[in-house]
Order: C-alpha cells, then structure tokens, then sequence
C-alpha cells in the first residue's frame, strides 16, 4: 500500500497569510483612513513609517516563515523515525511469523506424529482386547472341561474306592476258601504251616519213586528254607526222604528246584556216602542237625511240600 504526503510549502503559506493580513488588518485600514483624512505631512516622515510598517511586517513574516519551517522539519524527521520504526516492527513481525509458520509446522508433524501412534496404540489395544476376550472364552471352555473332568475324576475314585472294597472282599474271601481248601487237604492228610502244607506218607519208596509221588499230587519233596521249618520237619518223628540231592554233581548238594544249598542241618560226620549216597533225608530227627546222605535206591518214608501263598 502505498502512502501519499502532502507538504505545505512555508513560503507560499507565508505570502498568503500575509496577504490575508494585510487585508484584514484594521489597523492598516485606520492608518489608510486616517493618512486620507488627516492633514498632509512631510514626505520625509511617510516614507519613514511606511517603511518601518514594511519593515515589521517583513520581520513578522520572517518569524512565521522560520517558525513554520522549523516545524516542517520536525514534522518530517518524526515520520521518517515512524516509517523506520514501522519498517523495522513489519520486519521483525516478518521474522516472527516465519518463526511461528515453522513451529506450527513443526508441531503439526509432531501431532501427525502422535495422532498416528495413537491410531497404532488403538489398534493395538482393539487387538489386545480381542485377545483378551478369546483367552476369557478358552478359560471358560478350560474351567468348563475341568469341572467335567473333575466330576469324572471324582466318580472314577469312587468307583475306585468301590472296587477296592470289592477287592478286598474278594481277598478275604480267597483266604476264607483257601483256608477251607487248606483245612480239606489237612483233613486228606496234609498238615498247613506258614505258606505251605505237607504232607507225609505212610508207605516208603525210594527217593525218584516218592518225588515222583509228590508231584503227582501238584507238590515237590520239601525244601528247607529256615530253622523253623526244620524244627516242624522234625517233629513228625520219621525217617524220610527230603528234596536234597547231588546226584548232578557230586559233593554239590542242590534243591529239587535247582537252587543251591546254603543253610544246612546235616547230622555229625554228614553227609559221608561219597559217591554211593547221593540223595538226603532226616534220620536223626531227635536232634536239630538231623540230615542224612543215603543211597536214593533205598526205600523211605517221604514229606511233600505244596505252596499255598507267597
């Protein structure tokens, strides 16, 4: 925009304020009245006033003109110090727009920027939500299943505790009839101790013939694990063969199960048949050590063994 100064020129302005004052002085009008009306005077002394009139009116006219012009002057410099300051308040606002475009431009990446993470950060808690709300739905399958499971569990153990009452019962049961089955073979001539029952015989035959026998009736010839099943063999007071033999390997006495002799009864000087006694029995039975080698072609009583338990 552009501006437009209009300066009043001091001289001209002087000239037609002197002109307006020389038209509207009334003293000049009186002087002019009164030099017409007045009597004439010397020329010397007109021409001295009318010159110090010109005179005074010059020196006034002077005094206006510098006065004017000194204002002007002022008035000049004043509007180039607020046309600078202007200029300089439009540059710096200049600058300071520029300042403010780019922190506008700045901050409006910035929440570009943040409105994006927070679209991301969004997305992100919809999905966690989701995930949330699918793991809820599973944990209610899960504690669904596990209440079902439990209840099955639950049955199962009852069952369980059924079936081992059942058990029980059956056990005790087995041990009744195994205890009548017991009696049923003392009664037929076996006699029960611990796990086993024994029986023996009432006729004599030699050692294979009277294995023979016993396992004819589902038992073996004793075999004599522990002092006191020697003591109970023993106390039937009879001269009779046991599983004892080494007849496989002479001088290396064997159960008739195969196991290997490890405790033994023998009586004093036993066993000392050599090669010709190949087979053992209880002879002495009066005494604890109570064993015999004896040639297995004799003829003896015998004592069978039959396990009825573990």
């Amino acid at each position: 925009m552009k501006m437009i100064f209009y300066v009043e020129d001091p001289e001209n302005s002087a000239v037609y304020e002197n002109v307006s004052t020389a038209r509207s002085n009334p003293a000049s009008k009186k002087h002019q009245g009164e030099q017409r009306t007045a009597a004439p005077a010397s020329t010397g002394v007109k021409v001295y006033k009318v010159i110090s009139v010109i005179v005074g009116i010059i020196c006034i006219l002077l005094v206006v003109y510098i006065v004017v012009q000194h204002l002007g002057l002022n008035d000049n410099g004043s509007t180039r110090d607020t046309l600078k300051n202007l200029t300089e308040e439009r540059d710096d606002l200049k600058r300071t727009l520029l300042v403010v475009e780019a922190a506008n431009k700045n901050l409006t990446g910035q929440r570009d920027e943040l409105m994006q993470r927070m679209n991301d950060f969004d997305s992100q808690r919809r999905s966690l939500t989701e995930e949330r709300d699918d793991l809820r739905r599973n944990l209610l399958v899960v504690e669904a299943a596990n209440k079902k499971l439990t209840g099955q569990r639950d049955e199962l153990i009852q069952k369980m505790n059924d079936f081992d009452s059942q058990r029980r019962s059956l056990t005790e049961e087995r041990d009744s009839m195994k205890a009548l089955l017991m009696n049923l073979k003392v009664e037929l001539g076996w006699v029960l101790f611990k796990c086993s029952t024994y029986y023996v015989s009432s006729e004599k035959k030699t050692w294979q013939a009277s294995r023979d026998d016993c396992r004819q009736r589902g038992a073996d010839l004793i075999i004599i694990n522990s002092e006191e099943e020697q003591s109970f063999a023993n106390q039937f007071k009879v001269y009779m063969w046991i599983g004892l033999t080494d007849l496989q390997t002479e001088g290396t006495w064997r159960w008739v199960d195969g196991t290997p002799l490890s405790t033994s009864y023998w009586g004093t000087n036993e066993p000392n048949g050599a090669r010709g006694e190949n087979c053992g029995d209880i002879k002495s039975f009066n005494a604890k050590n109570s064993w015999n080698d004896e040639k297995c072609a004799n003829s003896l009583n015998w004592i069978c063994e039959k396990k009825v338990c573990q």
